[in-house]
């Protein structure tokens, strides 16, 4: 049986390579995946969402928002104030 110092070794160098992988992943990934652990009591929901709060900033600087936070934040822009032609909508038959 393993000494509980051979069993943190072993924490140690999973969650280091945990950490290594996630940082490698994109924001989109990073964001979907703390999306469906939010709020679940998992225990690698805030390490989701902090590599992903860490890949926007890496990405963007660090005033960007979560992909989440602009979402509910609205639109804005051109696109916000800007109707779009009738015949682009589309419709439902019912």
């Amino acid at each position: 049986m393993a000494d509980p110092m051979d069993r943190a070794r072993t924490s140690a160098a999973v969650t280091i390579e945990l950490l290594k992988k996630l940082e490698a992943l994109s924001l989109p990934i990073l964001d979907e995946m703390a999306r469906l652990l939010h709020g679940t009591d998992h225990p690698l929901e805030p390490v989701l969402e902090g590599a992903a709060k860490s890949a926007l900033r890496t990405a963007f600087g660090a005033k960007a928002k979560t992909l989440s936070e602009l979402v509910l934040a609205g639109p804005s822009g051109p696109s916000a104030t800007h109707a779009l032609p009738r015949e682009n909508l589309l419709t439902c038959s019912t």
